[in-house]
């Protein structure tokens, strides 16, 4: 038994519930059907699952914006040493009263319980990457360059800052 099934998602409140044993990228992909996008993205995101990623607090590039796994993890459900099964976090995505027992699990490597499902924050999904390529014949030393003021929009910006360069 791999336990690898998304149990709900659940998009008014922004999270998803899932068993431990999904992909990272199988989970991305699930969701991203709903328009919802999980965050963390570890390297070995492609063949990595839930569950190892909240046993070992994985990060990724996306860390630095968005956080690591605990900043991920609502809730947890975790079969104890004794063989109790108890259920720890929240189902919103604001949670400041108690302890955060659901967080002292995540990073633990299961020293503490084992995992059996994982309700996870989800985002709205990202507007796609934005990549500029210039190729310049002349010395950038040549070139005095302009400080356009930044739009609210990152396209805007480097649109504008190219139409300056190149007095378009």
């Amino acid at each position: 038994m791999r336990m690898s099934d998304v149990l709900a998602v659940n998009v008014d409140d922004g999270y998803v519930e899932t068993q431990p044993g999904i992909l990272n990228t199988e989970l991305r992909e699930y969701v991203a059907r709903s328009g919802m996008w999980y965050a963390p993205d570890p390297a070995s995101k492609d063949f990595c699952s839930i569950g190892g990623n909240v046993n070992t607090n994985a990060g990724g590039l996306c860390c630095v914006k968005y956080g690591v796994t605990r900043d991920a993890v609502l809730g947890l459900e975790v079969v104890m040493a004794d063989g109790q099964i108890t259920r720890l976090g929240r189902r919103t995505i604001k949670g400041v009263a108690g302890y955060d027992l659901a967080g002292l699990m995540v990073g633990s490597g299961g020293t503490l319980g084992i995992v059996t499902m994982a309700r996870l924050r989800l985002r709205p999904m990202p507007a796609p990457a934005t990549t500029a390529v210039a190729v310049l014949t002349m010395s950038l030393t040549q070139v005095e360059l302009p400080q356009p003021s930044c739009p609210s929009s990152h396209q805007a910006c480097l649109s504008s800052w190219i139409k300056k360069l190149f007095r378009l």
